[in-house]
């Protein structure tokens, strides 16, 4: 960067101060803290274009000094373990018991992690949530296994005597690690267990939407556990009940007046309810799944897997958008999830938002395909996704139904609420938003439900309005069953914890519940209060009434009103009001505060006050506790923030999970080294012994010096094992030191510094390493690129991801008129390579990209010369469009330089050619069309595997073979690999083994491609350990059986892949690596062909392997169905072979060849002189006319 001259003594000054100021260590805690906090993959800082960029910004900066990711990694893990000893101090001052959060996550590279997280008040009152350990699970998710990890972790940090409650999600496996941790720390885990209010709500949700059927049953079970599903039977129970409850409701007579009027209008309705799916007649358990499924939820759910599967109908559902409300943003579809909180509301409501435009798209959909033809079996499968009138209005229904669970969703995880307010989802909510939930769903059975409007305004609206009979009926069905999921989880809410919370809120305290329980009578019970009421007295007097005092600190006292009601208790007291105006109603005086005895104690005092009226309060009751609570009741003000501090959900664990998605990666050889335990921890009984990996000599003498004091013998390397202040980042570049060479010093960086060069190499990082542009915006990234440079940020040489996108889009246009020249002047023709791809995104884009000699080198070049958006359907008419006037744009048409076609066989790239040929006019357009031989590869080996054509089956029954396939070598190894990849389990345990017999310099084989060949071969590598595996889960599953034998406990499923006939035999591996064989060839045939194009050569090649193969099908067992393998992919080779004469440049480019020429041919079609005459003919035509 600074080009500077040794030799001058200005620039040797320069040199020296940045070479003072520049500390490398700081500079990779940077790195580390921005690729950390903006959850991005430590391989990042190895790209080429990456070092450049850094070592461009500070010449002090050497490139041995720039971090790898294994370094990184190895850093991360020194910053967490020097952060122990704070995070011991802060827990060791925390003024509120610890509550904790754990759950179980599996990572895209299948291994598996355990979250815990930590809740509490320290002595300032700041609250905290701490992520204390990620540890990876290589067991099964039993609760004993979690109950383990949670447990390490707790006595690793000290912290056994603080332990508060548990928020845990409602799986099985979550009461099982609780009474495991509740025997080892002597605590009462059904006391201490409290449920994530959002996930059971979600459950509440999916009861009332979906009943017992699942899109992915297993997900979920393994999930959630089997106690949250409910079987066929006990389906059909519910139903039962729910029906017989609401017998005595009007829509549920034998013929209602509106049946009447259904009748009498059926010709009218019958235009507008075309395409819908009838309401079930008789409501049971099977009739109301396919209303499920193919209704209007189930027709919302298909039309966002259609968006998923096509990139054209998103580009349509776009452009629909823009015409039917152009001043409105275009919004994706939002698709409903089963492990999704509230993803039902969310895809009703964009579904409601953009129901015009979704109307419009679909009739565009059946206007094209009308003007196509309109044959039935070409029509778009949305086209019977269209919604009627009818279903919409079940949608807006259900949408306005299942509206407040999403607000107490989010209110309870502690996000902010756009147009009500801000909450940290406090413990004390938790029990009205459950009252607010059950009541919402009461009055929705009336037909009645509570809105807000934008003014946040309640008022009443009518549900039913403008439905049938039946239709009603259905809703109340619905809004029962959810009614029966949440009022179960609402009488498991035992816990002390649930009352105390609100209890122990200044501005609440019992007249809020009592409101509640008034106000609802159907739940109202005095008993409740007093059970409750012994409970909360009964702790305090055993845990808080005669504890010691510390010295109370507190802040200011808070200010006025700082907000409004929040949208939970406008809506509790909008219900109060419409009971106090009810006829017959509920009471519509508030009830006085119950007499209490003479203040004895701190309790008594402070439930004898009447709640405090202070808005500040009621949105932070812990400040009021700060402020004046622990000044009045010192010891309560302990019990009180123990509650208060109660985490309502385990939200926080799952977005520990979200930050570390791109971070967390499987084991490697390093990791998978032999490892060194320390000796002296284990002869201490430390808790947890030291481990490294033995070749980390660095680490394993540091921690002998610091825990035991035994030190290296070289005095020289003592020094470095000493923990160490990290450097503070301002010190490093304060220029205030040396003010008098402060400007000297700054004009000579900002001479050097070259703001074009510092913006065109963080261009080209960002495009080379596929990274999003916004990455130039993260904050982290500033703050590296303000260390190791600041004129940086002084000139504002960093770019946004728009200016980063304008500047890619110039340097096409700028370097464009100098590819034009060079693909005129090649002294060969241009060839063009074009297909179609789909981002992740679903943005549909069209590569094209061109193959030529380049003038000065005479080397093949490959260049990219456009990669347009194509929106529309991938039809043989708009390929060609699209390719014409890229080609046009580059002048290859009028100087004559299209050479020819490389494209895979779909059957619109024969269009496309085409098309393209009549277009330039181009003699016999066919001849300038080359088929992909990857495809064509691709397509042998499916149909060796995977026979289509019934003349291959040599008299076989299709049926039969088909069911072969699947049970066969190939179909039995395709199951095993897929419960390995399945089972979080299953993938350790095959690590494992692998990684204990493992040599130095093996490379590690656990993972696998998807693609056959790969597939095959890697199992044929694993095939010792898959058996190990096997024999493993065998006797695990027996010892699980007989443990299980008396109790009451279901039996885990042994996987269907190990059982009897399903399992891989000797002969099936012998088969596979056979086949195994036969697919090397194709293999190698591909990589041969990436670089020299005889593909006359590879064909003759491959049908003389295909007629070895036949030979030896007929000696293995079963020979007819392996003959018919081999016989469908020699009738596939021969199709593709036969198509040879139709473009001449594949015999052009053998004869051409100076080491083949015409023998090759000769030799290949001895007896078959016609077709080496063809030859020759297409040959002689293509030199006389090119």
């Amino acid at each position: 960067m600074l080009r500077a001259d040794l030799t001058n003594p200005r620039d040797q000054s320069l040199l020296s101060n940045l070479h003072t100021l520049f500390d490398p260590k700081m500079n990779q805690l940077l790195m580390l803290d921005w690729l950390t906090y903006h959850n991005l993959p430590f391989n990042l800082v190895n790209s080429e274009r990456f070092k450049r960029l850094l070592l461009y910004n500070n010449p002090s900066l050497r490139e041995g000094q720039i971090p790898s990711d294994n370094t990184l990694v190895s850093l991360l893990t020194s910053e967490y373990n020097r952060a122990l000893g704070p995070v011991h101090a802060l827990l060791e001052r925390a003024r509120s018991m610890i509550h904790f959060t754990f759950d179980g996550w599996t990572s895209r590279q299948k291994v598996s992690f355990l979250g815990i997280n930590a809740h509490f008040i320290d002595r300032d009152w700041k609250q905290w949530r701490l992520l204390l350990a990620l540890p990876a699970l290589r067991k099964r998710h039993t609760g004993a296994a979690l109950a383990d990890e949670v447990a390490d972790t707790i006595c690793a940090f000290d912290v056994q005597e603080r332990i508060g409650y548990c928020t845990l999600d409602n799986a099985t496996n979550n009461d099982t690690a609780m009474e495991a941790l509740a025997a080892e720390f002597d605590f009462d885990w059904v006391e201490r267990r409290i449920r994530c209010a959002p996930h059971f709500l979600n459950l509440a949700v999916r009861a009332m939407m979906y009943g017992t059927k699942r899109d992915n049953f297993d997900e979920l079970l393994a999930h959630w556990g089997d106690k949250d599903f409910i079987s066929d039977e006990e389906d059909q129970k519910q139903l039962s009940e729910a029906i017989n409850e609401l017998a005595a409701d009007e829509d549920f007579s034998e013929q209602s007046a509106d049946d009447n009027d259904e009748y009498c209008e059926v010709e009218t309705v019958a235009e507008e309810s075309q395409g819908q799916f009838p309401i079930p007649k008789v409501i049971n358990a099977e009739e109301l799944d396919k209303y499920r499924k193919f209704g209007p939820f189930g027709k919302l759910h298909n039309i966002g897997v259609a968006f998923r599967m096509s990139s054209q109908l998103v580009e349509d559902f776009h452009e629909a958008q823009r015409q039917a409300t152009p001043a409105e943003p275009v919004l994706s579809w939002v698709q409903n999830g089963c492990t999704r909180w509230q993803s039902d509301e969310a895809m009703a409501s964009r579904a409601l938002l953009k129901r015009s435009a979704l109307n419009r798209m679909i009739s565009i959909i059946e206007e094209r395909w009308i003007h196509q033809g309109g044959k039935e079996q070409d029509k778009p499968t949305i086209l019977t996704e269209r919604l009627s009138i009818e279903e919409w209005k079940v949608v807006s229904a259900l949408q306005k139904i299942l509206q407040p669970f999403k607000v107490a969703s989010k209110q309870l995880q502690g996000e902010g609420i756009p147009g009500k307010r801000s909450t940290s989802g406090g413990f004390d909510e938790y029990f009205q938003v459950v009252e607010m939930l059950l009541d919402h769903l009461e009055l929705a059975v009336q037909g009645v439900i509570i809105e807000e409007d934008d003014d946040k305004v309640m008022r009443e609206v009518r549900l039913f309005d403008g439905m049938d009979a039946k239709t009603r009926r259905l809703l109340k069905i619905y809004i029962k069953l959810g009614w029966k999921k949440l009022n179960d989880y609402y009488g498991k809410l035992t816990s002390t914890a649930y009352v105390a919370a609100v209890v122990f809120h200044p501005c609440k305290k019992w007249r809020t519940l009592e409101q509640l329980w008034n106000q609802l009578p159907s739940r109202q019970t005095s008993e409740w209060k007093r059970a409750y009421e012994r409970s909360l007295t009964k702790a305090w007097e055993e845990r808080y009434k005669n504890m010691g005092l510390e010295d109370a600190g507190h802040g200011c006292l808070a200010g006025g009103s700082q907000g409004s009601l929040d949208y939970i208790e406008r809506r509790l007291a909008f219900s109060r009001s419409m009971a106090g105006s009810a006829p017959q109603g509920r009471p519509n005086q508030r009830p006085k505060q119950p007499a209490v005895l003479p203040a004895q104690d701190e309790l008594d005092q402070y439930l004898s006050e009447p709640p405090v009226d202070n808005m500040a309060y009621k949105a932070d009751p812990i400040a009021w506790w700060r402020d004046v609570g622990v000044v009045r009741f010192p010891r309560l003000s302990h019990m009180a923030v123990d509650f208060l501090t109660i985490p309502s959900s385990s939200a926080e664990t799952e977005r520990d999970f979200s930050s570390c998605g791109r971070m967390a990666r499987g084991a490697t050889n390093q990791a998978a080294a032999s490892t060194w335990l320390c000796y002296h921890c284990v002869k201490q009984k430390a808790h947890k012994p030291k481990a490294y990996v033995s070749s980390n000599s660095r680490n394993i003498e540091g921690h002998l010096c610091r825990a035991h004091n035994i030190s290296n013998p070289d005095q020289s390397k003592l020094r470095q094992y000493r923990p160490e202040p990290s450097p503070h980042q301002p010190k490093l570049f304060d220029f205030d030191i040396k003010k008098r060479k402060r400007d000297d010093f700054h004009d000579g960086l900002a001479a050097r510094f070259d703001k074009i060069t510092f913006q065109r190499l963080l261009v080209r990082w960002i495009t080379e390493a596929n990274l999003s542009f916004r990455i130039s915006e993260h904050e982290g990234f500033h703050k590296l690129l303000h260390y190791l440079n600041l004129l940086v940020e002084e000139t504002s040489a960093n770019l946004t991801h728009k200016t980063i996108r304008t500047r890619i889009v110039d340097g096409f246009y700028l370097y464009k008129s100098h590819i034009v020249d060079t693909l005129l002047q090649s002294p060969s023709q241009v060839h063009i390579a074009f297909d179609g791809w789909t981002s992740r995104n679903r943005h549909s884009s069209f590569s094209i990209n061109a193959f030529f000699l380049d003038e000065r080198m005479l080397t093949p070049r490959k260049i990219v010369l456009s990669l347009p958006s194509l929106s529309a359907a991938y039809t043989g008419e708009n390929i060609s469009a699209t390719v014409a006037e890229v080609l046009e744009d580059f002048e290859l048409v009028s100087h004559k330089k299209v050479g020819c076609f490389i494209l895979d066989n779909a059957s619109n790239n024969n269009r496309a050619v085409e098309d393209l040929g009549q277009k330039f006019r181009w003699g016999n357009p066919s001849s300038r069309r080359i088929r992909r031989f990857g495809h064509i590869l691709h397509l042998l080996a499916r149909a060796m595997l995977f026979i289509s054509d019934d003349d291959a089956l040599e008299g076989l029954d299709a049926d039969d073979f088909g069911e072969w396939a699947k049970a066969g070598p190939v179909g039995k190894l395709h199951n095993l690999m897929v419960w390995v990849h399945r089972s979080t389990r299953a993938t350790a345990t095959l690590r494992k083994l692998q990684e204990e017999d493992q040599d130095k310099d093996y490379p590690s084989i656990w993972m696998w491609s998807w693609t056959t060949y790969y597939k095959i071969e890697r199992a044929l590598k694993l095939r010792r350990y898959f058996d190990e595996l096997i024999d493993i889960t065998i006797q695990r599953s027996k010892k699980l059986a007989r443990t299980r034998a008396k109790s009451s406990h279901p039996r885990g499923s042994f996987p269907r892949c190990l059982e009897g006939e399903n399992m891989l035999t000797d002969a099936d591996w012998d088969a596979l690596s056979w086949l195994k064989d036969i697919l090397a060839m194709f293999d190698a045939c591909l990589l041969r062909l990436e670089g020299d194009g005889q593909v006359a050569i590879a064909y003759k090649f491959l049908l003389a392997t295909l007629e070895k193969a036949t030979f030896e099908a007929e000696d293995r067992p079963k020979p007819s169905y392996y003959s018919s393998c081999v016989n469908s992919a020699r009738a596939k080779l021969d199709k593709y072979y036969v198509k040879l004469d139709e473009t001449p440049a594949y015999y052009a480019a053998t004869v051409l060849h100076p080491g083949i020429k015409w023998a090759f041919l000769s030799t290949a079609y001895a007896g078959r002189q016609d077709w080496l005459c063809k030859a020759r003919e297409l040959v002689l035509a293509l030199w006389e006319r090119e």
